[in-house]
C-alpha cells in the first residue's frame, strides 16, 4: 500500500503488506500485521503511530514539527534517519535487541536490560519505540539541498 502526499489524516491499514508514505502533511496512523512500514516525513507532520506485528520500521525526513511518536514492532527493527528532531523525550524497549544513537547532543540513560531513554535538545515532545525483538538506530543524517 502506497500512499503520498496527502494533508489531514492518513490512516494506512494493512493485513499483510507493506505500508509506504511519503510528503504527507498529517497525522499518520500506520498498521500492518505483517510487513514493513517506511515513512518519509515532512516538517509539518505532528503525530506518526506506526504498528507492526511482523516487519521493520523505517522514518525518514525532518522530524522537527513532530509532538507524538510511537512505534511498536513485535518482531522487527527501527531505523529513524531524520535531518532535524524536536526537543523529545523518547522511551525505548527492545526485548532483544541493541539500541544505537547517532544524534548530536542526544543524553542517553540505561536501565534496566535493553530499556533506554534518550533526550534531544533537553526533551519535550514524547516518543516510544517497541521491539519484541529486533534494534532501534536513531541517526542525524544531513539535511537535502
Amino acid at each position: 500500500m502506497e500512499v503520498s502526499g496527502h494533508s489531514g489524516v492518513v490512516e494506512a491499514d494493512s493485513g499483510s503488506g507493506s505500508v509506504t508514505i511519503s510528503d504527507c502533511r498529517c497525522r499518520i496512523n500506520a498498521n500492518t500485521g505483517s510487513g514493513s512500514v517506511t515513512a518519509s516525513i515532512l516538517p509539518m507532520t505532528e503525530h506518526l503511530v506506526v504498528d507492526t506485528g511482523s516487519g521493520d520500521v523505517r522514518v525518514t525526513g525532518d522530524l522537527s514539527g513532530l509532538k507524538r511518536l510511537d512505534v511498536d514492532t513485535g518482531s522487527g527493527g527501527v531505523q529513524i534517519e531524520a535531518a532535524a528532531w524536536p526537543a523529545m523525550e523518547i522511551a525505548i524497549d527492545t526485548g532483544s535487541g541493541s539500541v544505537m544513537v547517532d544524534v548530536p547532543g542526544a543524553e542517553v540513560t540505561r536501565h534496566d536490560g535493553a530499556d533506554r531513554t534518550v533526550r534531544i535538545a533537553g526533551g519535550g515532545a514524547r516518543g516510544v519505540i517497541g521491539t519484541g525483538s529486533g534494534s532501534v538506530r536513531l541517526r542525524t543524517t544531513p539535511a537535502a539541498d
